[in-house]
């Protein structure tokens, strides 16, 4: 099978890919400096695995038919610490357990004098990762809860497209051997 057609279904599940990390990315700077909403450290580091797929989804791109199937289930790999990670987020906002980040909490000031508090204080303000953020008035889905919505997606897109690949480009199946086209 020649692998020359620029839009053969594989590559444009990579498209997809890319598309779905640059949209979550793009959403991510919208709400912060348009809508003028502050991440908190979770936040930036929900950004991460998107920023992951979109690169696995442009290597992808350019690598053999056969080796596709590996970037989809990678993509599917990198989306389960995203879901994690959202889903911790997701729980710290609900108040169902403490954060586990020093950075996401109020700083506490010790005794001293003035000049070490204004030294020890934070260079930049510090969201609290238990604020949650609402985007449509009335709707009681968070940022947070989205990104989890969406990591779960993304999720289950990359395994199961991997999967699919697999079987179409390894003679993968479940219930028997099938020879190659």
């Amino acid at each position: 099978m020649k692998d020359g057609n620029i839009f053969r279904y594989d590559r444009v599940l990579l498209i997809l890919l890319c598309a779905i990390g640059v949209f979550a990315l793009l959403t991510a700077w919208v709400l912060e400096h348009i809508l003028g909403l502050a991440p908190c450290d979770l936040c930036l580091m929900e950004r991460w695995p998107y920023r992951v797929i979109i690169i696995l989804g442009i290597i992808g791109f350019f690598l053999p038919a056969k080796k596709r199937s590996w970037i989809m289930l990678a993509a599917g790999a990198v989306m389960t610490v995203n879901v994690g990670l959202a889903l911790l987020h997701t729980g710290i906002e609900q108040n169902w357990w403490p954060s586990p980040l020093t950075a996401c909490q109020a700083p506490v000031f010790k005794e001293g004098s003035i000049a070490e508090r204004l030294a020890s204080m934070p260079t930049r303000p510090v969201k609290p990762c238990d604020a949650p953020d609402y985007i449509l008035p009335g709707l009681p889905i968070s940022v947070t809860l989205a990104d989890l919505l969406l990591s779960v997606g993304v999720c289950l897109f990359g395994f199961i497209s991997g999967l699919f690949l697999r079987k179409h480009y390894h003679s993968f199946r479940w219930g028997g051997n099938r020879k190659e086209p």
